[in-house]
């Protein structure tokens, strides 16, 4: 059987190189030391931005009910307050639905999810300036996307979020036009209220990451582990069948990892692991998700992808690998790629040992190579280093 032309690339491709030196400074390809952080001063780690993930995922009935319940409240005050309150409520929805599908999408999504913030605190502050400024009973809302930031991003994160906060109250009470003197206790205790209730759920919300990543999270790179790939296999089995759309697995192992711990330490060895997590991470989706299942082996899971669409990421993460050099070493891989589309293909045992036996081919073939195709069962093929 005649490998695949995927499976036959053995050097990085141009438009890869400059992706790769764009996310990796000069100063750092190639280096031995830790590997950069994988986030962003919002979530600064992989666990960071999955919480994120989940949260929202888990959290939308609520967002959506609560939406609807607050459009329908300014409608029904619409005699008091007048149309302007439910066009600012409608303009903001509609625009926050938007960044939400963008974040979905992006490989940042809490940058997508700051954004979605802010713009909601603008709208809470221009309604409180058109509802009675400092009176407004719109005010106090500001502290619901307040706790939604303390329980997701980091400290810097929560801080400019609260800044913002503060920032948005002040003006919508101070653009307020009234004889009536402002009620500065309302303004104060909304903006204690919204410093402590946060405060006290970020604390939590950090603890309970702090305990959960040490059970779901592998230490030493940073991914995911095997504890959770079966659930979420099983909830992306549900998205998929629902909508029609297949679920790629790709099984990858590092080659010759073994002579890398012999030759060079397992300190090395451990900095290439480090490194080669990294540049998984950087080559895949918010979506997609990466687990270190052994020791030089990992597993992707891709939603929404055939096995012509995860053969070509596994190939963007191997020329990344041999782009990048990992711990100042030439690093390849070898891979298998399996996808299941019905109902009686998408079963996480199938898959995983369909993709198992065509990285076993891929190392029979000279390793450094990526085999979607499949293969013919034969003889039972042994895995070498």
């Amino acid at each position: 059987m005649q490998p695949s032309p995927i499976a036959e690339t053995s050097s990085p491709s141009p438009s890869i190189r400059r992706s790769m030196a764009r996310s990796y400074p000069r100063a750092q390809r190639g280096s031995s030391g830790p590997p950069p952080a994988a986030g962003t001063w919002l979530c600064p780690n992989p666990g960071d931005r999955e919480r994120l993930l989940e949260l929202h995922r888990f959290s939308r009935p609520a967002r959506l009910a609560t939406l609807a319940v607050v459009g329908a409240g300014t409608v029904l005050l619409a005699v008091d307050w007048g149309w302007g309150v439910f066009g600012v409520f409608a303009g903001v929805t509609v625009v926050r639905l938007l960044l939400e599908g963008r974040m979905l999408r992006s490989p940042r999504p809490e940058i997508w999810f700051f954004a979605a913030t802010l713009l909601t605190m603008a709208g809470i502050g221009l309604g409180t300036a058109m509802t009675g400024g400092p009176h407004s009973a719109v005010l106090p809302w500001l502290l619901v996307p307040a706790v939604g930031a303390a329980a997701v991003l980091a400290n810097r994160g929560v801080l400019v979020v609260f800044a913002w906060g503060a920032g948005m109250a002040l003006l919508g009470s101070l653009t307020w036009r009234d004889a009536a003197p402002p009620n500065v206790q309302i303004l104060l205790s909304t903006l204690v209220l919204m410093v402590v209730v946060a405060f006290d759920v970020g604390t939590l919300m950090r603890a309970e990451a702090r305990s959960r990543r040490g059970s779901i999270i592998d230490p030493l790179t940073g991914l995911l582990n095997r504890s959770t790939l079966d659930q979420r296999f099983l909830e992306l089995r549900e998205q998929a069948l629902v909508a029609g759309r297949p679920v790629a697995i790709v099984v990858f192992d590092l080659d010759h990892f073994k002579t890398i711990n012999d030759e060079h330490g397992h300190d090395t060895g451990d900095r290439v692991l480090r490194d080669v997590a990294r540049t998984v991470r950087v080559s895949l989706r918010s979506f997609e998700l990466a687990y270190r299942i052994g020791g030089e082996e990992f597993l992707v899971l891709l939603p929404g992808l055939d096995e012509a669409g995860a053969a070509r990421r596994a190939e963007q993460v191997r020329e990344a690998l041999l782009a990048t050099r990992p711990a100042g070493l030439r690093v390849t891989l070898s891979a298998g790629v399996a996808a299941g589309l019905h109902d009686g293909e998408l079963d996480f045992q199938s898959l995983y040992e369909e993709a198992d036996q065509r990285l076993y081919v891929a190392k029979q073939r000279g390793r450094n190579r990526v085999v979607p195709e499949p293969v013919d069962p034969g003889p039972v093929l042994r895995r070498s280093a």
